[in-house]
């Protein structure tokens, strides 16, 4: 399972045990699907646990987005959409640029994919949507959890 911690400084639930994620970001929506493996997840999608939506091909390019930058960790799979893999940016120096580059500018995020390495969307399995309680907190989020089942865990 991937836990990180927030910062002291973070605004909102500072020093808290996390899993990575974020807010979606305008250009998910436009992510090329050429450079993803979406033929597999609809060809999949009856297997899968849905989670209300009817589309949330956006909601899987944020979540692995947002684990790349938060974590170093990017789900990859071949250019035929089948063979899956994760690369950490922590023992790749090549991915760990973009990782820096991505992180200050993420318009560059779909620009790591190539002809013969695509965004493993097929692989998230939607586990639950959850919004913040009211109380405690003054900011509130609207929050799709997925399960990425992997037996290639890098460190």
């Amino acid at each position: 399972m991937l836990i990180l911690q927030r910062g002291s400084t973070a605004k909102f639930m500072p020093n808290s045990f996390v899993f990575p994620g974020g807010i979606v970001d305008p250009l998910d929506f436009k992510f090329p699907i050429e450079k993803t493996n979406f033929d597999r997840l609809i060809e999949n999608q009856n297997s899968k646990i849905n989670l209300g939506l009817k589309n949330d091909f956006y909601l899987r390019i944020c979540a692995i987005r947002e684990m790349f930058e938060e974590s170093g960790i990017l789900a990859i799979t071949d250019k035929e959409g089948n063979k899956s893999k994760l690369l950490s940016a922590a023992k790749d120096e090549n991915l760990s640029g973009w990782r820096k580059k991505i992180l200050s500018n993420p318009n560059l995020f779909h620009e790591i994919f190539s002809v013969n390495m695509k965004i493993d969307i097929a692989s998230l399995i939607p586990w639950a949507n959850w919004l913040t309680p009211f109380g405690e907190y003054s900011k509130r989020y609207d929050t799709a959890f997925f399960v990425l089942i992997t037996e290639d865990c890098p460190e």
